[in-house]
């Protein structure tokens, strides 16, 4: 019976997972997160509701009544390329609600929530939470 190298059968091998100082799981491609999080709309703006702490929020366009747009800002600018991972968290009232995002930068990037289905009034940009991942 022939063996994978670093490991026994039963076991994991060693190098399938990596972890990120923060305790994010990263992958064997080297790509690691950087940050991380959940935002809520409460009390008419967004807030932050947990993640990793080197982030904001701000309602775009501010200040001003937010309408499904927010600008998620690094503490610390991004050098080179990043992907982002983003879901919207769907609520009885918007259950289709999805999110994108976009116009990223060193600093910043922005997410449109926005429900595609329903009554024409309301498939358009709409409020709500989300939850994001950003790989570098």
């Amino acid at each position: 019976m022939s063996s994978t190298s670093g490991s026994t059968p039963g076991s994991t091998p060693s190098n399938t997972s990596s972890s990120t100082p923060s305790g994010i799981p990263g992958n064997s491609m080297g790509h690691q997160p950087t940050h991380a999080g959940t935002v809520m709309f409460a009390d008419g703006k967004y807030q932050v509701a947990c993640g990793t702490g080197n982030w904001s929020v701000d309602n775009i366009p501010p200040p001003g009544v937010p309408a499904g747009q927010v600008l998620v800002s690094f503490n610390s600018p991004l050098v080179g390329p990043y992907s982002v991972l983003v879901t919207a968290q769907r609520t009885m009232d918007a259950p289709m609600l999805c999110a994108n995002w976009g116009d990223a930068t060193a600093d910043n990037f922005v997410v449109v929530l926005f429900s595609p289905v329903g009554h024409p009034a309301y498939t358009t940009v709409r409020n709500g939470g989300f939850s994001f991942l950003v790989m570098k």
